[in-house]
């Protein structure tokens, strides 16, 4: 084919790919935000004075890095159950699966990966991994072919609704891009610099260099299948985009299992879009206001305020100290100041800000289920926090289960696939196998 023709056909790929991802993508920046310190959440109008609290709820931050870290933990215990071939008398080839598992996750860094894809999963509700061979430039800036493994940030992510086009970004020094551009077929004439302000929303967060001196390169990798006029279908391809302008490579996908090299699943079923920091932070931003208000008033109603009567005053000269009290001369029999109460604090506001942490509680179903967390009829029972704990329970192993039935195990099957694929000289010429499994 042209490669005009596919040049085209990519690019509109690519912007189709950037509209959809992007609501999604919006989302997630403001919960990367919040948890970097650059909060959403309007800071206190000091216009009407410096007194206003800038607090903020804790419900975000505790139930997202909660969730990450006990879902991980399960996750770590439930893999490592979910991969323990057990071999039966005569047959060898579950044993072999295994040690190759073994010998894949130790040139992958597999479950580093894993338990990155699971903290992008919390954020945006998608859990994605690349899995592929293909050649990759080191720390040396040398250039080698390896099987790779890469949790796929919703920053650089791209996603269609039916799920035939997977792409996404990588921003590398332009050394580093000098170093690929030699294996594609149609390098640009002149390897430009990306513009990082296009993206700064993303780049923030993906681009730790220094902004005004980094000189950057933006390669786009984008997985389908190409569909000409007539409506013929080719092989999976892998187009490679640089800067957003040129098509420098397009290449046939030839993994063994015929499949591409995206993994990706909803968080909780493919019918709900909503991630778990989705369901948690209308409530976070509510608890954050109605704590500051809270605060404000407690603050304001320990403040005392006085009204003075000047005409009871003997003269403004008639007042003198008396460390550490001041005192004045009146005319009249009458006080001439009166002290009040800046305002009262209401605790029938407590039990509704108790309703938002308990609504916030059933929604995420994670968290603080062994806790008793008070509410607004006082702190239940312990039948209550059994069952609340044995419901929350549940929630957690069907995730859980889902992670390992519709991630894990697609996981596992593809890397030892790309394993045979691509290093079976290595397996099989390592020593790593016995006699018996090499039959």
């Amino acid at each position: 084919l042209p490669k005009e023709e596919l040049e085209t056909f990519a690019l509109t790929i690519y912007k189709e790919l950037q509209s959809v991802s992007q609501p999604r993508r919006s989302k997630v920046i403001d919960y990367l935000a919040e948890l970097n310190g650059n909060s959403s959440i309007p800071d206190p109008d000091n216009s009407t004075g410096n007194w206003r609290t800038n607090i903020k709820s804790s419900i975000f931050f505790q139930k997202t890095l909660f969730a990450y870290l006990y879902l991980r933990a399960l996750l770590h215990k439930s893999t490592k159950a979910l991969l323990s071939f057990e071999s039966k008398k005569y047959t060898f080839l579950p044993s072999v699966y295994k040690k190759v598992f073994n010998l894949g996750v130790y040139k992958t860094s597999l479950f580093e990966t894993i338990d990155k894809a699971l903290w992008y999963g919390i954020l945006s509700g998608e859990l994605s991994v690349l899995l592929d061979a293909d050649y990759s430039v080191d720390e040396w800036d040398d250039v080698e072919f390896t099987v790779n493994t890469k949790a796929l940030s919703p920053l650089s992510y791209y996603k269609s609704s039916d799920g035939q086009f997977y792409a996404y970004d990588v921003y590398l020094p332009i050394e580093k891009v000098k170093g690929l551009s030699k294996l594609w077929k149609h390098p640009p004439e002149k390897l430009e610099v990306y513009n990082l302000s296009t993206d700064k929303d993303r780049t923030d967060y993906l681009i730790t260099a220094m902004r005004d001196r980094a000189t950057y390169g933006k390669i786009t990798y984008i997985f389908g299948r190409y569909i000409n006029s007539e409506g013929e279908v080719s092989l999976p391809l892998k187009f490679t985009l640089y800067n957003d302008k040129y098509l420098v490579d397009a290449e046939n996908i030839l993994h063994a299992d015929k499949q591409l090299p995206v993994i990706s699943i909803s968080f909780y079923s493919e019918d709900m879009q909503l991630s778990y920091s989705d369901l948690i932070w209308d409530y976070y931003k509510e608890d954050s206001r109605l704590t500051r208000a809270i605060i404000d008033r407690a603050i304001l109603s320990t403040t005392m305020g006085f009204e003075i009567n000047t005409s009871a005053l003997a003269t403004k000269d008639e007042v003198f100290t008396v460390k550490p009290f001041t005192v004045i001369k009146t005319i009249s029999d009458q006080p001439a100041i009166r002290p009040f109460a800046m305002a009262s604090f209401d605790p029938n506001v407590l039990p509704v800000r108790q309703l938002i942490l308990q609504e916030a509680q059933n929604v995420s179903a994670l968290t603080e289920f062994l806790m008793g967390q008070p509410t607004a009829k006082g702190r239940p029972t312990a039948k209550e926090v059994a069952l609340k704990t044995q419901m929350n329970m549940n929630v957690i192993s069907t995730i859980i289960n889902r992670i390992e039935d519709e991630f894990i195990a697609k996981i596992t099957r593809k890397l030892i696939s790309l394993m045979f694929q691509y290093h079976l000289n290595e397996i099989v010429s390592s020593g790593m196998l016995e006699p018996s499994e090499l039959k």
